[in-house]
């Protein structure tokens, strides 16, 4: 997408109806960029209700391991878009993969 599409604050760089936050620096580098591609990874409400749920109802270990092995499963899907972040880029540009 365009930067000049995102609003940059001193801590946040708000995309439509979105708001990220950021440190300082990190806000202020991006907002001299061209265009910014953004990438998120979540469990998804379902998994974090169903979780919450078994605390809540005192299953506090079947809770915290669903949460721990969802968690893990997101971490994993954020490296692996990561580590395909070149190639997308690419993509994205028209250029070679």
């Amino acid at each position: 997408m365009p930067s000049d599409s995102c609003t940059f604050g001193k801590k946040t760089i708000t995309v439509g109806a979105v708001e990220l936050e950021t440190r300082p620096i990190i806000s202020k580098r991006l907002s001299f960029s061209d265009s910014l591609a953004f990438f998120a990874c979540s469990i998804g409400r379902q998994l974090e209700q169903r979780s919450r749920n078994l605390m809540d109802k005192g299953k506090m270990l079947e809770g915290f391991l669903l949460d721990h092995v969802a968690s893990e499963i997101v971490e994993q899907a954020a490296d692996l878009i990561e580590s395909l972040q070149p190639r997308l880029l690419r993509l994205v540009s028209g250029g070679a993969t």
